[in-house]
């Protein structure tokens, strides 16, 4: 109820100093963009909870998760003494548990819920038992035998490479194919294409890159130093969490060719790129260091420093207009790239 009282007078205040300094149209369409990204959001988190809630009845269903609990069932008894007494609670534990160390959150999620409901039903009274405070906080902790970030780049490129080989069946032109993405998703672009390239086999099919405002590998630079803030979400303290999720040792991070770009050869067989940048990014000496070995070595690119910006600027196309020139931008250099212009 607090809560909720607290929200409400957010809104209001929002509204009242919008209505004085006449910024009235602004503020419904940012209103209207965040309901938007709300219902997207709801949607989205919807469908993983209902997959995995699937997932796991059928392995449920399966004799996995009884496999599961028993192969756990000596260290979570250690750990949740009561709660592994009930049967679906220790079913429901041994799946969130093995989903988090393989770094599946959405898996562990519908898991995790599912084990607090069962663990809640032995309680006496609103507080929380230790039990139950211990599931939440390793959850939170998420410890993973698999870095989650490694395992994205080689789920993107081995979709781009099955897409190379079965795309003509939904109408795709496989030996045509483009990455694009913004801030983590710029880096997952560029080290799908790479690990296409060293791993896979080539990836000359892939023809074009566009990367607005990646993180590639630089662990210290100017703009690091001087710029990120609580304002964009890139505090120091917020980018060793997203260091982090590479590799909690910085050697590992280090060596990691996949996680730090710059350690891969980018002298030859590298796609046209369109790389953006933002003025006010710690990321932006990342761009910046990435167009010059594309322009020392002939790649094809072209490099836009989007002046008065932060980071993740682009997601705001109703309120900057730089977020929708760097679309447009980026959209032109892609149909020229592939002679659609």
């Amino acid at each position: 109820m607090a809560l909720s009282r607290i929200w409400v007078s957010m809104i209001c205040v929002a509204l009242a100093f919008g209505a004085a300094s006449g910024r009235g149209a602004q503020l419904g369409a940012a209103a209207a963009q965040g309901v938007q990204q709300a219902v997207d959001f709801c949607l989205t988190v919807g469908g993983m909870i209902c997959l995995w809630s699937g997932v796991m009845e059928l392995m449920r269903r399966c004799g996995i998760a009884g496999g599961l609990s028993r192969l756990l069932r000596p260290v979570l008894r250690r750990l949740f003494p009561h709660a592994a007494r009930d049967v679906q609670a220790l079913d429901a534990l041994s799946m969130n548990v093995s989903a988090n160390l393989l770094g599946l959150g959405n898996a562990a999620t519908p898991a995790g819920v599912r084990a607090a409901q069962a663990m809640a039903r032995e309680l006496r009274g609103d507080t929380a038992s230790d039990e139950l405070c211990l599931l939440v906080v390793l959850n939170t902790a998420s410890i993973q035998l698999l870095p989650v970030t490694i395992a994205a780049v080689r789920e993107a490129a081995a979709v781009a490479a099955h897409l190379h080989e079965a795309g003509k069946a939904w109408g795709i032109d496989g030996d045509r194919l483009a990455f694009a993405g913004d801030s983590g998703g710029a880096h997952l672009g560029l080290a799908a294409t790479l690990y296409l390239r060293e791993e896979m086999g080539g990836a000359d099919f892939v023809k074009c890159l566009l990367l607005f405002y990646g993180w590639f590998g630089l662990t210290d630079s100017s703009s690091m130093r001087l710029l990120g803030g609580p304002w964009d979400g890139l505090t120091e303290e917020d980018w060793q969490f997203y260091l982090n999720l590479y590799a909690e040792d910085p050697a590992a991070l280090a060596a990691e060719p996949y996680a730090n770009l710059f350690l891969n050869d980018l002298t030859h067989d590298v796609p046209a790129c369109y790389i953006a940048a933002a003025e006010f990014d710690p990321l932006r000496d990342d761009s910046a260091t990435l167009a010059a070995i594309c322009e020392q070595y002939g790649t094809p690119f072209r490099f836009e420093l989007f002046e008065g910006v932060i980071h993740a600027f682009l997601h705001y196309t109703k309120m900057l207009d730089a977020a929708n020139d760097v679309l447009e931008h980026g959209a032109t250099f892609y149909r020229e790239t592939l002679g659609l212009a």
